[in-house]
């Protein structure tokens, strides 16, 4: 349909010679090249070929174009949107085939008795009208037509053998009816009716009469070519060199005529996905010296040529262009290939013929054609990959190491192999095609299989799907599913993906929403179960000791007050936001983020490398790794970044890098420019490269410590996903885990519709991602984070001692000699402090995390802008005064989800 619609725009606009002035007003017209931009030289020209204009910019890529094609380059739009608004500028209009010209003439008869066949009558024409020659084909003529045995219809007429109502369509000028007409071996004829036209598609094609099992079209007239029509020597062998060149397998009646207009003779099956059979390919095998399959470039087409590639070692094959010369629609098969090309169509044919392929990579000498062995190969599925395409801009090529890598394809999923499998697999399908023995040797001995001769297998252009703000695509096993903040829709793959984005399940997307957001993002609410939102429920309720009934998968307890409903509410919206950005391929400029998963115990003990565990973060960064696309860091060794290699499998496939379980002295300042620029890639063995920030990928980082560095840099970078202790793995209280609450293990455990549910899941989290303004970022309550922050700069040591020291409350509000505090602090914990500028910045944070008042207040200071007293030793020296109405600081285990005596 889109091609008859581009044929009809070019038709109105004289060849697009209308659209080509409009693009470029300084054309006016002329044969000689124009300026397209700002050039020394004019590089750009349109020319007249058959009728339709041609655009050429040798400043580009150099390729011709007729004018809507042209269009969608210089205006970047897609064809789709080119054909819209041209058919509205010229007033095309795109239903042709339904308007009132374009249908047959119907008449009820009362009677009729002259049937050509049992309730049947057709009545051919003397001769096919021209318009009806050309529907068929540019080179088809009246004798070819009819030596196929293709007739034009005045009309047929039928009657209903149920009914008894008897009906007569008539062609008209605008509806062209044309009949196969065939004798079975009993002389009884038969027909098969063709409508190209016919609005109900399946009146299309439609036989009447005993059609003959097994019936090939095309077969007759080349038989009747070399063989006299008697009993006796119907089926003579014939002598090689009184053998055609070439007979044609095309999917379609049509195509047959086509290939046939063009010189070679053809045959066709009764459809598309009638089987060929062995008696058939035995027969044309005689006929001619090379039987060429012609398959469509649909997908049912190339299904089957694979099929008989395999089935059938002798049958060679070609392949159609994709697209038509001069424009974006695509070939589909013998018909628009001729009508694409036009009077070069015989030549470009013939150059398909001369590199017609098989399976049977030799010749009877056995001797091998490496061309026909890279074929071979191709239709295994193995190819080479540019891995500067996969790169992109920022990938060094290296003189002296291939840039290129051999995958194989499979079902529209790329996955890296070697040579030595490639052989392996090779040898394997020749051993399977039952290639004898002998003939198997000389294979392997020719060396054709052998890394340096198949570096020349074809190259495949890998097409990275672009992701945007407003679209993100996964990739399952049996579809895609295309993702907006207001829908998703799957459908069938059109393109080869890596198998790391690949997602290894069948998955049924269900479009009604698992749970709402009020306008704000501030409110959820659950519309049906779903056990991992329920699991993140739980994880998202830090007031869950304070609730009577701990049913799972309950955010708003009526326990609670409002405020703390609000706050695990908002908890549990920022892990959904959390996952939603981490699955989103967009890499916004304005979030430069890492997504940071922290549970809510921390470590007490000072000197202690671990944290306490069982939050339920592996649960989380196992679910996401079940997404694809995740490269995983071993974060508890803190010298990892140390390693030159460390993003060596990182690739510009990798969503994010996980960073799991870092240790209490994790640097996190390292990681800016990691975040913020991008990834510097120096794979073992390969070219090192740069992912900038817009390929590269995000990262995750686990740990059971807050960040040490808690400044407004770190802030800015960080987005927490926070992890309550609803579930915890500790030794001094009860164990409680997800088992528990849903009596079975994650993943393992789970049917297909679990995991339809947990995928679905995590399309709604991208949604959501894609909802929320640019300019927003929804966070976890940061208050609870922002204190354990401070904490971790204190040290657990010093926080004993400093609340022993301020206890009774009579040490605000006066000034407090340093050197006094010092001593005291290292007289009751036997640390000596390295030095006064550290002593200083613990209590400040001490003082800010037990929330006590001012530290050093300004208006104190002296002129050098310091606080000084008499010490103990009578002498002037620093001193620190903290400001506050407090009697005392709250005692230990008064601050919400803090308590000293459990290690985080």
């Amino acid at each position: 349909m889109q091609e008859r619609i581009s044929q009809l725009i070019l038709e109105k606009t004289d060849g697009g010679r209308l659209i080509m002035q409009e693009l470029f007003p300084q054309w006016q017209g002329s044969k000689r090249p124009f300026k397209f931009r700002d050039e020394r030289t004019a590089s750009a020209s349109i020319k007249l070929i058959n009728g339709v204009y041609i655009y050429t910019d040798f400043g580009d890529d150099g390729k011709g174009r007729n004018a809507i094609a042209t269009m969608c380059k210089v205006q970047n739009i897609d064809i789709k949107e080119a054909i819209k608004n041209l058919c509205e500028k010229y007033q095309v209009h795109t239903n042709q085939n339904s308007n009132s010209n374009s249908k047959p003439k119907i008449t009820v008869l009362e009677n009729f008795e002259d049937w050509t066949i049992p309730n049947f009558y057709l009545k051919p024409k003397p001769k096919i009208s021209e318009s009806e020659i050309k529907y068929i084909g540019n080179f088809v003529s009246q004798e070819l037509a009819e030596a196929y045995n293709l007739y034009a219809l005045e009309c047929y007429i039928v009657k209903n053998s149920v009914s008894g109502r008897i009906t007569k369509i008539e062609s008209t000028k605008d509806y062209p009816i044309y009949a196969y007409i065939n004798e079975n071996e009993d002389g009884e004829k038969w027909f098969k009716i063709y409508q190209p036209l016919a609005e109900d598609k399946s009146f299309k094609f439609f036989y009447k009469g005993q059609k003959p099992k097994g019936f090939v079209f095309g077969m007759d007239r080349v038989e009747a070519e070399y063989v006299e029509k008697s009993p006796e020597n119907f089926h003579r062998k014939l002598n090689p060199s009184s053998k055609l060149p070439y007979i044609a397998i095309t999917s379609g009646g049509r195509d047959m005529l086509n290939m046939a207009s063009m010189g070679y003779p053809s045959v066709c099956l009764n459809s598309e996905t009638a089987e060929l059979s062995t008696e058939v390919i035995s027969r044309l095998n005689e006929i001619a010296q090379k039987v060429v399959y012609v398959p469509d470039n649909d997908d049912t087409g190339q299904r089957l040529a694979d099929e008989i590639y395999w089935k059938y070692p002798s049958i060679y094959q070609i392949k159609l262009p994709e697209k038509q010369k001069y424009g974006f629609e695509k070939i589909k098969d013998v018909t628009d290939f001729v009508k694409s090309y036009k009077s070069e169509a015989k030549t470009k044919m013939s150059y398909f013929f001369k590199g017609a392929v098989r399976s049977e990579f030799w010749d009877e000498k056995i001797n091998i054609s490496q061309y026909q062995v890279e074929y071979f190969l191709k239709k295994l599925g193995f190819f080479k990959i540019d891995e500067g395409d996969i790169v992109g801009d920022g990938y060094k090529y290296d003189s002296e190491k291939s840039a290129y890598s051999f995958v194989k394809i499979e079902n529209e999923i790329i996955k890296s192999t070697n040579p030595s499998k490639i052989r392996q697999e090779a040898i394997e399908k020749l051993k399977e095609m039952e290639v004898p023995p002998p003939i198997l040797d000389i294979i392997k001995s020719k060396h054709c299989l052998k890394e340096a001769r198949i570096k020349d297998i074809e190259l495949y252009k890998y097409k990275k799907t672009i992701q945007t703000k407003d679209n993100q695509t996964f990739r399952f096993k049996n579809c895609k599913v295309d993702i907006s903040k207001n829908n998703a829709h799957s459908s069938k793959p059109d393109m080869a993906e890596f198998s790391e984005k690949v997602i290894a399940h069948d998955f049924k997307l269900e479009n009604s929403p698992i749970f709402s957001l009020s306008k704000d993002f501030k409110t959820f609410k659950k519309n049906k179960e779903n056990v991992f939102l329920n699991f993140l429920i739980n994880t998202s309720r830090m007031h869950h000791k304070q609730e009577k009934n701990k049913k799972s998968g309950v955010i708003d307890s009526p326990d609670l007050t409002p405020e703390q409903q609000r706050e695990q509410h908002q908890n549990l919206i920022s892990k959904l936001y959390a996952i939603g950005y981490l699955l989103s391929e967009y890499k916004d400029p304005m979030k430069r983020l890492a997504v940071l998963i922290q549970g809510e115990e921390e470590a007490n003990d000072d000197n202690k490398i671990g944290g306490a565990g069982g939050s339920g973060k592996s649960l989380i960064l196992e679910a996401l790794s079940k997404m694809g696309g995740s490269e995983n860091v071993d974060g508890k060794d803190k010298n990892f970044l140390e390693n030159s290699h460390i993003w060596g499998n990182v690739t510009p496939n990798t969503r994010y890098i996980t960073i799991d379980d870092t240790n209490k002295f994790f640097n996190f300042e390292r990681f800016y420019s990691l975040i913020t620029m991008g990834v510097p890639v120096n794979p073992k063995n390969k070219p090192n490269y740069f992912l900038e920030y817009k390929k590269a990928p995000k990262f995750l980082i686990s740990s059971n410590y807050a960040i040490s560095d808690p400044s407004p840099s770190s802030s800015r970078r960080s987005l927490y996903m926070y992890m309550s202790d609803y579930y915890n793995a500790n030794k001094n209280s009860s164990s409680h885990s997800p088992y528990d609450d849903f009596g079975h293990r994650f993943f393992d455990d789970w049917n297909e519709n679990q995991w339809d549910d947990f995928y679905n899941l995590m399309i709604c989290c991208v949604k959501l991602y894609m909802s929320v303004p640019e300019s927003e970022i929804l966070r976890p309550p940061m208050e609870e984070i922002e204190k354990r922050q401070i904490r971790t700069q204190i040290s657990e040591t010093f926080i004993a001692w400093a609340d022993e020291f301020f206890a009774d409350g009579d040490k605000f509000n006066e000034k407090l000699a340093s050197r006094d505090l010092r001593d005291d602090y290292f007289l009751a914990t036997g640390d000596k402090m390295k030095s006064t500028a550290v002593f200083k910045r613990r209590l400040k944070n001490y003082v800010e995390y037990r929330r006590l008042g001012k530290f050093n207040p300004e208006e104190l200071k002296g002129r050098n802008g310091r606080i000084q007293t008499r010490g103990s030793n009578g002498k002037t020296q620093d001193a620190y005064y903290i400001m506050t109405d407090k009697e005392k600081p709250p005692l230990e285990g008064e601050d919400k989800g803090f308590q000293s005596s459990v290690p985080f």
